[in-house]
């Protein structure tokens, strides 16, 4: 079975944080990122939220057994 890079920011969130809630952000904060796009310096960005997604988030109802 193939891995893609998703699979590897996972394993990274997981390691960081004990949960796999994350994203890729278009911003650092705005003034940041209009200097590092000036030089290409960014190649993605990737938020590590602190919280796990609850079940709600996950679109589970709460009846649903996972």
């Amino acid at each position: 079975m193939s891995r893609d890079i998703t699979d590897d920011i996972d394993d990274c969130c997981k390691a960081i944080v004990g949960h796999t809630n994350w994203a890729f952000a278009q911003t650092q904060s705005p003034d940041q990122m209009i200097e590092y796009r000036k030089t290409n310096a960014i190649a993605h960005t990737v938020i590590f939220f602190n919280n796990a997604l609850t079940d709600e988030e996950k679109g589970l109802d709460e009846e649903e057994e996972i």
